[in-house]
């Protein structure tokens, strides 16, 4: 039950922080990233832009969003399923969410994903250049 209430604690802050990012700083696209990868070897991580991403998403600049980074859409889409199926254990005084974040066969796949997408990504940016 406790960690239900963490999962849903942090999933709202994490949904929550890119929006007050992108209302107190209207000019985010402007602005130097923070990433100590990019700032010290200027060469994105695989997280670069995901923020920014986020903050098009919330805005409704699908297109935008996208070109900051692939996974902002799929990061929000996880909160909210990380969220409902919280409230769900919560309620029924059960544990979905736990196990299937227990799940090594999840993360694995995950894991596979996101590194080839940011492979792709990286490799389209270098091209481009």
């Amino acid at each position: 039950m406790r960690n239900a209430i963490i999962r849903i604690v942090l999933v709202i802050v994490a949904l929550i922080t890119p929006a007050i990012i992108g209302y107190r700083n209207p000019d985010i696209d402007t602005q130097q990233s923070l990433c100590p990868s990019k700032l010290l070897f200027d060469f994105p991580c695989p997280g670069c832009g995901l923020t920014k991403s986020i903050i098009h998403l919330y805005k409704g600049e699908i297109l935008v969003s996208l070109q900051y980074h692939w996974w902002g859409w799929t990061f929000v889409v996880i909160c909210f399923l990380l969220l409902v199926l919280s409230i769900y254990d919560l309620l029924k005084k059960q544990d979905v969410c736990g196990q299937l974040l227990d799940n090594v066969h999840v993360w694995q796949i995950f894991a596979v994903l996101y590194t080839c997408t940011y492979l792709i990504r990286l490799g389209t940016d270098l091209i481009i250049k």
